[in-house]
């Protein structure tokens, strides 16, 4: 029996459609991206930045934090936190790009003041300290700020890559300063 050609390759391209319109297990109908479904793929799609500047070392990431609710939003915004970057404007823009703007925000920051990047939403906040005390601190906390753990993301299948300042190992301790509840060392 033979096939034609035109056959098989109706066929291929209809496989091929199909594949692609299935949903990835976890993902969201609409396609958007959670903290339930975020993959190591879009986490390192989030968080990757490069150099914009020739010569010179990209600036470091902000420190990666879980979404925040309405209710944790207010309490950022009552300490004084700031969008810098809106999520429209950092999930579009190429990894220069996104450290191009870091290095524009941060030029124009108060001393003191940290930056955060909401994991996955992909908005870039600042948080300046307020009359002398560390409002980043405070907010952490009151839990309105939480930082993604080690354990958080290798529960979810995320490595980070082992020079990441944000998870560094303490040799001394054998943890990372920000989560001392883990005892894992992530290599790439």
């Amino acid at each position: 029996m033979r096939i034609s050609r035109r056959l098989v390759s109706t066929a291929l391209i209809s496989g091929l459609a199909v594949a692609w319109l299935v949903p990835k297990p976890g993902a969201k109908a609409d396609g958007k991206i959670t903290e339930t479904n975020m993959t190591q793929n879009d986490y390192d799609n989030i968080t990757r930045t490069e150099t914009s500047v020739p010569g010179q070392d990209k600036v470091p990431l902000p420190q990666p934090v879980h979404d925040l609710s309405g209710p944790d939003r207010k309490q950022v915004n009552d300490a004084h936190g700031m969008k810098m970057i809106d999520d429209s404007v950092w999930n579009r823009s190429s990894p220069e790009e996104r450290d191009a703007h870091l290095r524009e925000v941060q030029n124009r920051m108060p001393a003191g003041a940290k930056l955060i990047l909401l994991v996955p939403k992909g908005e870039v906040w600042m948080i300046p300290p307020v009359d002398g005390q560390d409002s980043y601190g405070d907010l952490k906390k009151s839990n309105a700020i939480r930082e993604w753990t080690l354990a958080e993301l290798t529960a979810k299948g995320i490595a980070v890559p082992a020079d990441d300042p944000n998870f560094h190992q303490d040799p001394r301790r054998g943890t990372s300063p920000r989560d001392q509840n883990i005892k894992v060392d992530l290599k790439l």
